[in-house]
């Protein structure tokens, strides 16, 4: 036990008189799990419980890179092109034309990539069925469970190895499309190097294989079944043809595929019949304005027809020149000449020939009309017959027809069938396919997943973080005080000051009676000033070394005034044993007190007197008690009463909530008081009768 030998240099202290100067320090707002320095301190206090999680995790981290084989993973890429190589016009397989059909054909050959048609080929080429790896157990693991599981009944009955290598290398492959492309990713796993690069190859040049077999599969199969129709689809032409002929010659329908004769007929006698009426009708007006002209009495030579004739037109130049004549003899001889009279002889034969001419032309353009009208009729007449024998016709070529279309249907079938049969057997012999391996499988650098450093680290983290939040939690299930920060942050209470744990050597005494020093002036600073101080000293359990806190305040206060009193008034009344302490008197009066300590050199405490009140006084009357404590303490500067348990003691309970009382003091050990026990026992205090709590074994953040 370390006590101060000299007060008056911690008097002095500036230190010490500041602290003893300032207010409560208010409570913390963060929890201590926020500070560092609080952290670092609860690891360092339960490093075990951070070691077990640590070692755990790395135990099986160690344990798994040891059971668990290693796996490296090998991937090709494969280029899927969805429009393909057109072989032909009409290829078998036309190329999709939008992103949405490209992309669904892309998803589709994903699922063919890893089909048991392509993944049974590479198991049967590497005889996988015989590969332990793929037919049985691949693990360590996988073993012992199966033979605990034989243990009990439940092991699977041996399959087909094949079967079960199809099974497993199919759970070790991995397809998928890659972003934005028609390119095709495929992984293969296993617990060999060299054997993955080789296996992801194989599956990729089995897929292309397949492909390529079913698109000539496709093809032959389409080939045949149209070569297998064509002599069907021939032998329906031709007896729709011969079904048409013999129509066409029971109905005597002769002519081309577009137009019978007999249409033809009808047509051109109407053609014929039109233009014999246009013709009638304009020689019908010609002679209805002749008839017109000899009525209003005009000579038939102004007639535009007599004059359009070359004959009227030479006899009119005859008739002038004769005219001439006459008037030249006229004008001459005289109208008596006989030359004259030959001249008018001329004229009238030249009228005469005008005349006789336009008579005939007229019974001419009479005769024209009369023949273009027997024309006319004689075409009506063939008109009319034809059209009896064309309705007669028409029913019949309503039935031809549909014998037409029936041929045409069956020509346009039989001659597509033979097209596309022939680009099929095309197709069988050149390869359509545009599909190939971008990427050729190459062997891993490394394992899959972490590496065994980075294991070790990841656990060794692991490991830590678990390892510190369980000593957190730990310790916040504990409710240990441990410093004077959680103190004031869990209770509210003002902290005079910490006192660190007893120790060994010069340092550690120096360092508690500094603190001693301290506590000391801060409670003097807290007391009323002009009365004897009584300071009561108690705690909430057993574990608080509240003996050892009060005879260091007695002593403190023994050796700055030189008059203190001791008073053990714990029920129990072992102060006097637990400390060693001799005193001279008898231990219920007045006496010297010093304190012996084997190990250490004995300190004499002149003026401090000791007053055992445990076993004699009255324990259910405080006051009296209380009396005769003061009564005792006449001409002395200071008390300290050592009491019992806060909240279990019934006296102890009314002691500090008497109004003599100067100060209490609640010792509380950082290592050992729980907050649970001092909340339960802080309700005994009365309302503004809050204790003063001093932390014994400070940790070294408060020391």
């Amino acid at each position: 036990m370390a006590l101060i030998a000299d007060h008056d240099h911690h008097r002095r202290d500036p230190l010490a008189l500041e602290l003893a100067r300032a207010e409560p320090a208010p409570a913390p707002a963060a929890p201590w799990f926020l500070d560092p320095r609080e952290v670092w301190y609860v690891l360092g206090l339960r490093y075990a419980t951070v070691l077990v999680p640590l070692c755990l995790v790395v135990g099986l981290a160690v344990a798994a890179l040891l059971m668990l084989p290693a796996q490296y993973t090998a991937t090709a890429q494969i280029l899927i092109d969805p429009h393909g190589v057109q072989v032909t016009k009409d290829d078998l397989n036309p190329p999709s034309q939008t992103s949405d059909a490209s992309l669904l054909q892309v998803d589709s050959e994903m699922l063919v990539l890893s089909s048991d048609d392509v993944l049974r080929k590479v198991v049967k080429r590497f005889d996988l069925a015989q590969d332990r790896d793929f037919a049985g157990g691949t693990t360590l693991v996988s073993r012992a469970l199966d033979g605990v599981a034989g243990l009990f009944g439940l092991a699977h009955a041996p399959g087909d190895p094949e079967l079960a290598a199809l099974r497993s290398l199919r759970e070790r492959v991995s397809v998928q499309r890659l972003e934005r492309s028609f390119v095709l990713s495929l992984s293969v796993t296993t617990d060999s190097r060299e054997l993955s690069p080789r296996l992801a190859q194989a599956i990729a040049d089995a897929y292309i294989e397949v492909e390529a077999q079913s698109r000539a599969t496709v093809a032959r199969e389409a080939g045949d079944a149209l070569s297998s129709r064509l002599g069907e689809l021939q032998s329906a032409l031709r007896d729709a043809e011969d079904r048409a002929q013999a129509f066409k010659t029971a109905n005597n329908l002769v002519g081309t595929r577009t137009q019978l004769v007999s249409e033809q007929q009808l047509g051109q006698l109407g053609d014929q019949l039109g233009a014999a009426r246009a013709r009638a009708s304009e020689q019908s007006t010609r002679l209805n304005e002749i008839e017109a002209a000899r009525k209003v009495g005009l000579p038939l030579d102004t007639l535009p027809e007599v004059l359009q004739s070359p004959t009227v037109s030479a006899l009119k130049a005859q008739l002038a020149q004769a005219e001439r004549v006459v008037v030249d003899i006229s004008g001459t001889f005289g109208a008596r000449h006989p030359s004259l009279v030959a001249a008018k002889a001329q004229v009238w034969a030249a009228r005469q020939q005008i005349d006789t001419e336009a008579k005939r032309i007229v019974a001419g353009l009479q005769n024209q009309y009369k023949a273009t009208a027997a024309d006319v009729a004689s075409l009506s007449r063939s008109m009319g017959d034809n059209k009896t024998t064309a309705i007669e016709v028409s029913d019949a070529m309503v039935r031809l027809r549909e014998l037409d279309r029936q041929i045409d249907a069956r020509r346009g079938v039989y001659e597509t069938a033979l097209t596309r049969a022939r680009q099929l057997q095309e197709q069988q012999q050149v390869g359509a396919s545009a599909t190939r391996v971008i990427s050729p499988a190459t062997p891993p650098a490394r394992r899959k997943g972490l590496s065994a450093a980075a294991l070790l680290a990841s656990a060794v983290a692991i490991g830590l973080a678990l390892g510190v939040a369980a000593a957190l939690l730990a310790e916040g299930a504990a409710g240990r005080v441990r410093t004077v920060r959680r103190l004031r942050q869990r209770l509210g209470l003002a902290v005079a000051g910490a006192i660190p744990p007893t120790g060994s050597g010069a340092a550690a005494e120096t360092r508690q009676d500094l603190a001693l020093g301290r506590l000391n002036t801060s409670l003097e600073s807290l007391a009323a000033p002009g009365r004897v101080r009584v300071t009561v000293v108690t705690a909430a359990d057993a574990v608080s070394r509240k003996s050892v806190l009060s005879l260091q305040l007695a002593a403190l206060a023994a050796a700055e005034h030189g008059r203190a009193l001791l008073v053990d008034a714990d029920p129990d009344g072992s102060m006097m044993a637990d400390m060693h302490l001799q005193v001279i008197a008898a231990p219920t009066r007045l006496g010297d007190v010093r304190s012996a300590e084997p190990e250490r050199r004995l300190v004499d405490f002149p003026g401090l007197s000791f007053l055992s009140a445990g076993r004699d006084a009255p324990r259910f009357d405080p006051r009296v008690t209380a009396d005769r404590i003061l009564d005792e303490a006449g001409g002395r500067d200071a008390v300290v009463v050592n009491a019992g348990t806060l909240g279990a003691d019934l006296f102890t309970d009314r002691l500090v909530n008497d109004p003599r009382v100067s100060l209490v003091v609640l010792a509380v050990s950082g290592e050992r008081s729980a907050f649970p026990t001092i909340e339960r026992a802080l309700p005994a205090t009365a309302r503004g009768r809050s204790p003063v709590c001093v932390l014994l074994d400070a940790s070294p953040l408060d020391a």
